[in-house]
């Protein structure tokens, strides 16, 4: 089945032959003069036009324009009602992806399809599954590539620990859920100068609802920056940077539905860029100097990003019979 497109109300680009790229989201205090440059004023990088006074003389990439240029977001939302509940948490994860400005979601109906799809897209999600697309090692290495290329990958998490299964065979990770914790969960230090610090409207606290399914701390891979966690090891958002690449995992799962605080980290995680929102920290404060978390937190958010991230152990040869071959393949 064809790939399904829906979308919010931001105006599509101009240029249907140019990859959108990603934008920041709409709560972002970024200057517009100070990011538009000359080098893509006329053209946006083929998305509009940009008609701010450039301040910024040496683009670096896209990422000095595309908040003047109107640029959207294609996002990939994986909906195979072989592997998850497309009519409950599929449907309302898909409707609060939507809801984010400049976000246009393209459902596919196949996981093969869905890996296909994702040369086309900036960002993809993986809703709650419910059972583990068993994949070949050619097809997570489809997966991993993209993401390393610059892809951005955001999964919920789920009550079995089927999507901790999945993004494990992707990047050789050991990561494993938690069951249910009754609090709220706190922003965390790590959030502090990056897209999901307090000034860009990062919530001060998550809800739990039914149902927040959290990570366990100590088995995540090293490198991840923990966002919102109760403190010690109960992690309800995390990422982490592979290659040029991001992947995030999100405790909701979105039976509930919509809610204004999950909804805001997801569409923030499917939005940020974390190079240019360096740059105008930076330029904002008139210092490059970094601030860290304090020195009694989450200590493997300070661990120096490794340029790969892949896991040692990741086994490429799992699961080597694709069980998803007949439906939909590409």
């Amino acid at each position: 089945a064809a790939p399904t497109t829906s979308s919010s109300t931001t105006p599509a680009p101009t240029s249907s032959s140019t990859t959108a790229e990603m934008v920041f989201p709409t709560t972002t205090p970024i200057s517009l003069e100070d990011l538009c440059c000359d080098c893509e004023r006329s053209s946006c990088n083929g998305h509009g036009t940009c008609d701010v006074t450039p301040k910024i003389k040496e683009c670096k990439g896209a990422i000095d324009c595309r908040v003047a240029c109107n640029v959207h977001i294609d996002v990939a939302v994986l909906m195979d009602n072989a592997y998850l509940d497309t009519a409950v948490e599929g449907a309302n994860m898909l409707q609060s992806v939507n809801a984010g400005e400049g976000l246009v979601a393209v459902s596919y109906t196949s996981v093969n399809q869905w890996i296909s799809g994702l040369s086309d897209a900036s960002s993809a999600v993986v809703p709650e599954l419910d059972k583990v697309p068993r994949l070949n090692s050619e097809k997570n290495e489809k997966i991993y590539e993209w993401v390393y290329d610059g892809g951005t990958l955001v999964s919920a998490t789920d009550d079995f620990g089927d999507n901790n299964d999945f993004l494990n065979a992707i990047f050789g990770w050991n990561t494993k859920r938690k069951y249910l914790y009754g609090g709220e969960w706190p922003r965390q230090p790590a959030a502090e100068g990056t897209c999901f610090d307090e000034q860009n409207g990062s919530p001060d606290t998550l809800p739990n609802l039914a149902y927040v399914t959290y990570n366990d701390r100590n088995r995540l891979p090293s490198g991840a920056e923990i966002l919102y966690s109760d403190g010690a090891r109960q992690v309800s958002v995390w990422r982490i940077a592979v290659g040029d690449g991001w992947v995030y995992m999100v405790g909701y799962d979105w039976n509930a539905g919509a809610d204004a605080s999950w909804d805001w980290v997801l569409q923030t995680a499917l939005t940020c860029d974390e190079n240019a929102y360096e740059e105008y920290e930076e330029s904002s404060s008139g210092s490059s100097e970094a601030t860290g978390p304090d020195e009694d937190t989450d200590t493997e958010s300070e661990t120096e990003r490794d340029s790969d991230n892949r896991g040692t152990d990741r086994d490429t040869g799992k699961d080597s019979t694709d069980t998803d071959t007949g439906k939909d393949s590409t």
